[in-house]
């Protein structure tokens, strides 16, 4: 009987954030693997403007483009906010969405947003249908990631962000990232 114990495998899957470990009774070591989700990041593929720009430009340590750049550990920061602040990501042609990201900057987090609008548009931004509202929204911590699945799918050729709070009172506002997103599945909650 004790033989007949030795020999049978017990395995565990356990599937943790994305990542699967599974674990033998026996002497080999434990193996993992990740199950990373299919997402496809539209915002490689934009063009992005913005109402208000750093001072420095676009292309500045700390200018606009640092927000789609794919790195959360830059940031735009633009120092004269205004609550009719906007920021938008134009594509050749519609793509569809169903979530989208904001990651806050590395310092200050009374400069975050707080409260936005997320409107799409197919006629050049003549007119534009709300796709997504949020108000007082929060962060966890520096750089940290906030995802927004949305109710339902969106298809537009332009995208706009308008910010109408940041999370303090200053004139500055900031952020690491704004990605727009299409998940093959269940959108994730971070």
């Amino acid at each position: 009987m004790l033989e007949l114990v030795r020999n049978i495998r017990f395995i565990v899957s356990v599937v943790v954030f994305g990542l699967m470990i599974t674990a033998c009774n026996d002497e080999s070591p434990p193996t993992a693997a990740t199950t990373e989700p299919d997402v496809t990041d539209l915002s490689e593929n934009a063009t992005l403007t913005v109402s208000d720009e750093n001072p420095g430009g676009p292309f500045a340590g700390e200018g606009s483009s640092k927000s789609i750049d794919g790195d959360k550990y830059t940031k735009f920061l633009i120092f004269d906010y205004d609550p009719d602040f906007w920021m938008q990501q134009d594509f050749e042609e519609s793509v569809t969405i169903n979530a989208y990201t904001i990651t806050s900057g590395n310092d200050a987090p009374d400069r975050d947003p707080h409260d936005w609008t997320l409107a799409g548009s197919n006629d050049g931004g003549s007119t534009w249908e709300t796709i997504h509202t949020v108000t007082s929204a929060s962060f966890t911590g520096r750089n940290k990631v906030n995802i927004y699945g949305l109710d339902s799918e969106a298809t537009y050729s332009s995208f706009r962000l308008s910010i109408t709070d940041n999370a303090g009172e200053t004139s500055l506002m900031q952020l690491s990232e704004w990605r727009l997103l299409y998940y093959n599945g269940e959108v994730p909650e971070l």
